[in-house]
């Protein structure tokens, strides 16, 4: 299964079935330097959903697609486009700022393979001390 990603070289991918990282003691599994996931010798037990996670400076991003392995054949049904993963959108803009909230636009990566499903936009606050010894 191929995962690629248009993020700079500093992304890293990674996989899981079935929201479990992969084990790296299978000698059956190997994941090559460009993301693509092989799978050596399929049994039904390799049956599930796989997960290609790619993280990077600009956040994270994965799809998922499902195998099904049987006696005589492996189908895999993967997403629209099987070769990329979402990518990150834009620079976020501040559009307006009120009392208690922030409201924030961004547009998104025409470079990227296929759309986000979903966004999440995290908040922290700086918080610093001082301290002053008598």
């Amino acid at each position: 299964m191929r995962c690629k990603t248009t993020s700079p070289p500093s992304s890293k991918v990674h996989w899981k079935k079935d929201g479990a990282p992969l084990s790296s003691g299978d000698p059956r599994l190997s994941v090559t330097d460009t993301g693509t996931l092989q799978i050596h010798h399929a049994k039904l037990g390799d049956t599930g959903f796989y997960s290609c996670v790619a993280s990077g400076p600009n956040g994270e991003a994965s799809w998922t697609a499902y195998l099904q392995v049987t006696d005589s054949e492996v189908h895999a049904v993967h997403p629209a486009d099987p070769n990329g993963i979402p990518g990150a959108p834009l620079k976020p803009e501040v559009t307006d700022i009120g009392q208690t909230s922030v409201t924030l636009s961004w547009k998104s990566n025409p470079s990227a393979w296929a759309p986000p499903s979903s966004y999440l936009i995290e908040a922290f606050r700086l918080v610093t001390f001082s301290s002053h010894s008598t």
